[in-house]
C-alpha cells in the first residue's frame, strides 16, 4: 500500500510500532522512518508538505531496497 495525506490546516499523522522497532535511513536529505506494527513492515517520510508511506508485507531488506529506488 502506498499513502499520501497532505500536511497542512495542523493536522497530525500518527503511526504505531512495535517496541524496540524503528530504524531512520536518510536518503537524498529525507529522513525515511523505518518499522514493523503488527507484522507489516512500513516506511514512512515527508515530502514537500505531504506525509507518505509504504506498508505491507514487506521485511526490512525489501523497504529498504524501496527506499533506494525513491
Amino acid at each position: 500500500t502506498v499513502q499520501e495525506l497532505p500536511v497542512e490546516g495542523g493536522y497530525t499523522i500518527e503511526y504505531e510500532r512495535d517496541a524496540l522497532s524503528g530504524k531512520i535511513k536518510e536518503n537524498e536529505g529525507i529522513a525515511y522512518y523505518c518499522m514493523e506494527n503488527m507484522g507489516q513492515y512500513m516506511v514512512i517520510w515527508q515530502q514537500n508538505r505531504v506525509a507518505l508511506n509504504i506498508a505491507g508485507d514487506i521485511n526490512e531488506e525489501e523497504a529498504f531496497h524501496m527506499v533506494d529506488s525513491i
